[in-house]
């Protein structure tokens, strides 16, 4: 399991599949929407989704994710990333904390 070969299991609050989530993946938000549910979230702007697809950042949109962080690093390119509703493009994975300090911590 991919999971397992990257460690996922003790670093994740919640791990949600499309299987989790009425079985409908990205873009539709039901993934996104089916964490906050289970993680308690107040309110969906509080969230931020970080993908390397435009399904990804469509979905996250639609969830109402006010943080929708783009990595540059996967198969699609800066403007096909930014069409699709990112509002931040990362480098890779590492520059997220940073990117949530300063949106939630710092703000």
């Amino acid at each position: 399991h991919d999971l397992d070969a990257l460690d996922w299991w003790r670093r994740a609050d919640l791990i949600v599949t499309p299987e989790d989530a009425s079985g409908r993946g990205r873009p539709r938000p039901d993934m996104i929407l089916t964490a906050a549910l289970r993680l308690g979230v107040d309110d969906v702007r509080d969230m931020a989704v970080c993908d390397d697809t435009p399904a990804g950042i469509t979905s996250g949109r639609a969830a109402g994710a006010s943080i929708r962080a783009a990595l540059t690093t996967g198969p699609h390119d800066a403007p096909t990333l930014t069409a699709a509703g990112a509002t931040h493009l990362l480098p890779g994975l590492a520059a997220l904390p940073a990117l949530l300090r300063t949106a939630y911590v710092d703000a």
